[in-house]
Formats: C-alpha cells, sequence, structure tokens
C-alpha cells in the first residue's frame, strides 16, 4: 500500500533487504558488524554499567580480510609500536580520569537517593488512615508513662534533620510515625541507628507502618493507598530495631479506621 506521498513502505524495504543481502554477500560488512547484528535487541535488557566503560586500552585487536589481509595486520602492528610511546600514556590518563568521574557519579547517586526522599503528608481522605492522629496520639500517651518530657514525635518531616537538632542521650522516647514505611531498606537502617543513638538509657523507640499482613494489603506492596513506598511486617521492623542495638521489640495496635486496624507499632527500648 502507498503512502499518502506516493511512496511505496513495501518497495522500500524489500530495495533495503535486497542491498544489504548484496553488501553481505560482497564482505562488505565486519565480523564483529555481523556479531552484535544476530544479538537480539531488547528494550528491557540491562544498561552497561559505566565502570566497565571507564578503561580505555592502548591498543585494539587487529583485523584484516582478502588477499593483503596479512600484510595489513603486520604494517599495523608496526605503527602500533611505533606509537605506543604517545598512546599508551593518554589512554592510561584517560581510565583514570574516567574511574575517577565513575566514583563521583555513584558518590552522587547516593546524595541525591537521600536528598531526594519525599515526605509529604498522608492522604487524610483514606479510610486506611481514619482517626490515625489520635490513635498515635494515644500510643504515645501510654508509652509515656508518667515522664511527659524528652518525648520527641517524628511525622512528616525529614527524620534525619529531626533528629539532628538533638544531642545524642538527650531523649526519653522517640515515636517515627509513618517514616519507616517511606524509607529504602539502608535509609531505614540509618534513621533507626540515628534514632536509638538519641536515646537515653532506658528510653523508648516506636516506629508505626501499615500491616502487610493485612487483608486489604496490595499484593505489590507500593503502599500507593496510604501515601507511603511499602507496606511493613511487625518482624522487619523488630529486626532493624535490634541491628540499631535495641532490645525487647514488641508490636502494638495502632488503629486507625477501627474497622479496618491496618496499622500497628513496634516498640523497643535501648539498655540500660
Amino acid at each position: 500500500m502507498a503512502s499518502e506521498d506516493g511512496a511505496d513502505p513495501a518497495a522500500i524495504a524489500a530495495d533495503a533487504e535486497h542491498e544489504v543481502a548484496r553488501r553481505r554477500g560482497a564482505g562488505a560488512y565486519g565480523d564483529d558488524l555481523l556479531r552484535r547484528l544476530a544479538t537480539p535487541f531488547s528494550r528491557n535488557g540491562a544498561a552497561t554499567a559505566p565502570e566497565s566503560l571507564a578503561h580505555i586500552p592502548s591498543a585494539r585487536e587487529l583485523s584484516g580480510r582478502g588477499p593483503l589481509g596479512p600484510v595489513k595486520v603486520t604494517l599495523q602492528r608496526a605503527v602500533r609500536r611505533l606509537l605506543a610511546w604517545y598512546v599508551h600514556p593518554i589512554t592510561v590518563d584517560q581510565s583514570r580520569f574516567n574511574d575517577a568521574i565513575t566514583g563521583e557519579v555513584r558518590r552522587l547517586e547516593r546524595r541525591l537517593a537521600r536528598v531526594e526522599t519525599l515526605w509529604p503528608p498522608l492522604p487524610a481522605h483514606s479510610p486506611l488512615n481514619e482517626g490515625l492522629d489520635e490513635a498515635r496520639a494515644a500510643a504515645v500517651r501510654s508509652l509515656q508513662g508518667g515522664d511527659v518530657t524528652g518525648v520527641l514525635v517524628v511525622a512528616g518531616v525529614d527524620p534525619v534533620a529531626a533528629l539532628a537538632e538533638h544531642e545524642a542521650g538527650s531523649l526519653s522516647g522517640i515515636y517515627l510515625a509513618g517514616v519507616l514505611p517511606r524509607l529504602g531498606a539502608r535509609e531505614m537502617l540509618e534513621v533507626v541507628a540515628l534514632a536509638a543513638a538519641r536515646l537515653r538509657p532506658g528510653g523508648w523507640l516506636a516506629a508505626d507502618a501499615p500491616d502487610a499482613g493485612h487483608p486489604l494489603a496490595p499484593r505489590d506492596p507500593s503502599g500507593v493507598e496510604l501515601g507511603t513506598r511499602r507496606w511493613l511486617e511487625p518482624g522487619t521492623i523488630a529486626l532493624v530495631a535490634e541491628a540499631a542495638g535495641l532490645v525487647d521489640a514488641r508490636t502494638i495496635e495502632v488503629s486507625g479506621a477501627e474497622a479496618l486496624r491496618a496499622w500497628f507499632a513496634v516498640v523497643a527500648r535501648r539498655p540500660t
């Protein structure tokens, strides 16, 4: 079928295929190109890591085709040896520069991963979050006991900045309200360790999250409904708390909507 401008796509494709076949038969394409063309293309294939491209070789594989191929290779080798004193130092310097840049890029990626963590408030319209603020306040009062001072509640802000405002060993209790579900695994370990260092001996740390074992938890625990990154299991938070040196981890219920009971909190304390 011809297009609007009168061109016939099928005929164009046929001419191109014929020309490629003619050139291939005449040896116009190198072996390396043919090997790459024979590899199936995948849009989902893994991207080449920059580290694998950082090293620049001072010499590459020689190839010679046709009757004069051996002569061409011999000449190329001779020229390579004559220029090695000039080319090799350049490739070494370029490889060192590439290694340094790659390292800086990786460090920048790690910094951006921390900077780009978002802390928006949880959507109030979600039925899974109804009554959550009141439930959290009740949990904090229960954990405070008779000590009504030195308790920090972290919610809807950057937890690293909030915790950094307090000196080590200065708090009797810390409540991380919806913080851990919005963190990656590495960030989670860092924040809990930072919080544990701010506790007095015997002080408590509580962190709540939507329960991954809840009947309404999605198969893909991305937490879109709750405005979080993921739903968590109590055992996961308990392990993170133990990794930070906290002990006596236990789970308490933090019910938002009473009929749904989607939220829980893990409480652990700093050894005396």
